[in-house]
């Protein structure tokens, strides 16, 4: 799919889903939350991010086997009571994950300067 074409998808959405296990790094959670758009998620790729446990509260699934688990953290997704709340939330996660970034760039070119 052409980026313009992603990206055209991704402005039309308010809530993105990404609960599986075996995606840990999950890139495209942090290419959505970039955009702007929330990602209900696994507690692995909240760890690998290390979001905050408000984040946590409003985007982790624990059980990804619980449909109902998952309906309810969408639903409070697109029940946010103000678009200001919607803004504050996608703010948050977007700044958060812009740290992670940066602390991974800090802690890569740790490793690459011990290993040359």
């Amino acid at each position: 799919m052409p980026r313009e074409d992603y990206d055209k998808l991704i402005s039309r959405m308010k809530v993105c889903l990404q609960v599986f296990l075996s995606e840990s790094l999950c890139y495209s959670f942090a290419d959505v939350a970039a955009m702007g758009v929330p990602s209900i998620i696994t507690e692995s790729i909240a760890n690998n991010f290390g979001l905050s446990s408000y984040l946590r509260e409003k985007l982790v699934v624990k059980d990804i086997d619980s449909p109902v688990e998952i309906s309810e953290k969408i639903m409070g997704i697109i029940n946010i009571l103000s678009y200001e709340s919607y803004i504050d939330l996608s703010k948050r996660l977007y700044e958060e994950i812009g740290l992670a970034s940066k602390i991974n760039y800090v802690n890569i070119k740790k490793l690459l300067d011990e290993i040359l």
